[in-house]
């Protein structure tokens, strides 16, 4: 793949993503008026709150409290994680292999 992909960019890929992203918000924020709706409906901070609570409560009830660590670059990642990344490549190499 030669640009990569939003998630993990390549050099080049890096600016058709922020291209992409400014075109998405363009076109919401410019069509939103054109079909005669008010910018202030799309600005919701409670909606917004409840979001991010849900997410944050999947987070926990999803994942076990290393992997929660690991993620927010409080230290919880060891050399448990490394095993697990090696046994997973070989599993999906497995599957691949013919």
């Amino acid at each position: 793949m030669a640009g990569g992909n939003c998630i993990n960019p390549s050099r080049e890929g890096q600016n058709v993503c922020h291209i992409g992203i400014v075109l998405v918000f363009a076109a919401v924020i410019g069509g939103f008026p054109n079909g005669e709706g008010h910018m202030a409906v799309l600005v919701q901070p409670a909606e917004l709150l409840i979001y991010c609570r849900a997410a944050t409560g999947t987070l926990l009830v999803a994942n076990p409290m290393h992997i929660i660590k690991c993620g927010c670059g409080t230290g919880g990642c060891d050399e448990r994680f490394a095993v697990y990344q090696e046994r997973y490549l070989s599993t999906l190499k497995m599957m691949y292999h013919s």
